[in-house]
């Protein structure tokens, strides 16, 4: 209906036996009945069709993407698919990216890929031994059946031996730990160093003083697939234009909301260096590429085709302001997605009931002063005092703070949990209301407001804060979880007793203190503050475990924050390096320019010499 596609260069395989040809006819005359019935022009409707079809994609794309703060705009759209090309350019433009990659097969990429793809065999074995160097020792011999098992099973499958290659794994955790960490398997030696570098990357710090544990072995066989060997092709007599190259036909497609003559060109006739500005059609035999207005096509010398937009496109603003839109929905679910990562890691890989299964936790992103940026959908009656805990940090440590460091609090004075559940009668409240607002303006320590009246607050939600530092030091922003601990200690087991009347008797108190000192958990330390006190904890270990994931969760989020401020750094100077470019690149085209018009100045005075020469 918009020409886009050409019946006369599109395969016939229609009909019940497959051999008919694409059916122009009965297209205009469905259309035909929608005019009638909406008064739009058919090619309106048609285009309308297609605007919610790429939005659709888009948002797909969007959803992997954008909303996880990814910023496609400098990333190239990959494409594939027989009716992909029809629709990249669109795509492309709704997502403000500006290349689209073309695979010489893209209209059976998938088929393709899945014939090159690696055929896999794997065994695995458990262990559940400490790790010291005479078991490292017997692991071999367990490795070599696996192998032969695992090599095997792709030898049957006509896969040669020269293709095969052999990956040696051990699964390794803390004693006590209920979670792995896959490493390579090597020398007693190489192995606990990698453990040690992949489980403070996953959680931010490691326990020297604690044995490890092989939970199992693993092998894993590869059978690489069929090599392919990418050809380059002959471009003499490439660097055609649409003026210069052969086409099939010229057409009227409605693009860009107008009818305008379109070329038609059959992608086996380009050669490489050929670059055509759209709106052009590329035909293949196996798909269709639609190259908008504003894009241009080329071939490479390894058959791609790359579309690139070579006009900028219609500006857009978001309501009410004058930023981008894509950018502003960027960041708008950049944060978002970081405080998501953190719940999704202090779910995997924490203890109790209460987190694991009854996901009563939150996980937030907070600013250089405290504030609040954003909080996953998790509790929300935690994030109300979050804040507070955060800025309780930096009142306390501001200027002691290291790369590496972590605190721990459940203080209900510094932004403790969810305060407080007063339990005395209403009456009262009202007949001395006056009173009582006297006695919180001289009382305004919460541990003094707590024994004037009593309120029971929930000590078993522990936060524990990281603060975020740039290369040099400072302190950009802060990440917290806050979990809902089984027991605490007081003198109830739950650490939430209905008649405490000191602050001391809902639990230990952790007001503000190190639980990691520049990578290294100090767990002797939290471990004696558990056990101190009247009412410590009932059950330290399953703390500790709570704990540490909590702190995975936090170094998580620290990750993604460096790997965010790296990566639009980066943006931001290359952005500089092309202004710096293009300013230079101008400055030699004025130059050149001027240069130019002196020496056409030149040539006027030389030639006005001439003619007074002739005339006289």
């Amino acid at each position: 209906m918009l020409g886009k596609l050409q019946p006369a260069y599109f395969p016939a395989v229609f009909g019940p036996e497959a051999d008919q040809p694409l059916d122009a006819e009965v297209v205009t005359a469905k259309f035909a009945e929608l005019t009638a019935a909406t008064g739009m022009p058919a090619e309106e409707i048609a285009a309308g069709f297609l605007r919610i079809a790429v939005e659709n994609m888009a948002n797909a794309i969007k959803k992997i993407s954008i909303q996880r703060g990814f910023d496609v705009s400098s990333y190239v759209l990959g494409c594939f698919g027989g009716a992909g090309g029809q629709h990249a350019c669109l795509v492309a433009d709704s997502l403000s990216m500006k290349k689209v990659f073309i695979h010489p097969f893209a209209g059976v990429l998938s088929a393709f890929g899945m014939g090159l793809a690696d055929t896999t065999s794997s065994r695995i074995l458990a262990v559940e031994a400490t790790l010291e160097a005479p078991l490292v020792s017997s692991l071999v011999a367990s490795l070599d059946t696996l192998q032969q098992e695992a090599e095997a099973e792709l030898l049957e499958q006509d896969i040669s031996a020269s293709r095969i290659e052999t990956l040696r794994r051990v699964h390794l955790k803390y004693v006590g730990s209920d979670t792995a960490i896959v490493v390579p398997f090597a020398s007693l030696e190489e192995i606990v160093f990698r453990f040690d570098e992949a489980h403070r990357a996953q959680y931010g710090f490691v326990d020297e003083d604690r044995a490890h544990v092989v939970e199992a072995v693993e092998v894993e066989a590869i059978g690489a697939g069929e090599p392919v060997e990418d050809t380059t092709m002959d471009g003499t007599g490439g660097g055609r234009t649409l003026e210069t190259m052969p086409l099939l036909t010229t057409c009227t497609s409605y693009m860009n909301g107008e009818f305008c003559s379109t070329a038609v060109v059959d992608r086996n006739e380009m050669l490489p260096g050929d670059r055509l500005d759209g709106p052009v059609v590329v035909r293949e035999d196996t798909a269709t590429t639609c190259v908008e207005p504003g894009w241009q096509a080329e071939l490479t010398t390894k058959g791609d085709l790359v579309l690139t937009r070579v006009v900028a496109a219609t500006g857009r603003v978001a309501a009410g302001t004058t930023v981008d839109p894509v950018m502003l929905e960027i960041f708008n679910n950049l944060f978002m997605s970081i405080a998501e990562q953190m719940g999704l890691v202090l779910q995997q890989t924490s203890y109790s009931v209460n987190i694991k299964e009854r996901l009563d936790f939150s996980c937030a992103v907070f600013g250089q002063e405290g504030e609040l940026i954003a909080n996953a959908p998790h509790m929300p009656v935690h994030l109300g005092s979050m804040d507070e805990s955060i800025k309780a940090v930096i009142r306390s440590h501001t200027g002691s703070m290291r790369p590496g460091d972590v605190y721990v609090l459940n203080a209900p004075y510094n932004g403790g949990p969810h305060l407080p559940c007063v339990s005395f009668d209403l009456t009262v409240v009202v007949c001395h209301l006056s009173s009582v607002v006297c006695c919180l303006s001289f009382c305004p320590d919460y541990w003094l407001a707590h024994e004037l009246f009593s309120p029971r607050s929930n000590r078993r939600d522990i936060t524990v804060i990281s603060p975020v530092f740039d290369e040099q030091g400072i302190v950009l922003f802060y990440v917290a979880s806050r979990g809902h601990h089984a027991d605490i200690g007081g003198i109830t087991p739950g650490s939430m007793p209905p008649f405490s009347r000191h602050v001391d008797e809902e639990g230990v108190l952790m007001n503000n203190i190190k639980i990691v000192d520049e990578g290294v958990f100090l767990e002797a330390e939290i471990r004696e503050l558990l056990a101190s006190g009247q009412y410590p904890a009932r059950n330290a270990d399953a703390n500790i475990a709570d704990l540490k994931a909590q702190l995975a969760a936090n170094e998580k989020g620290v990750q993604e924050l460096r790997r965010i401020v790296s990566y639009f750094v980066r943006l931001k100077l290359c952005d500089r390096q092309d202004l710096s470019c293009s300013s230079r690149q101008q400055t030699a085209d004025s130059r050149q320019q001027a240069a130019g018009s002196r020496q056409q100045a030149a040539g006027s005075r030389q030639q006005a010499a001439w003619s007074r020469q002739q005339t006289a």
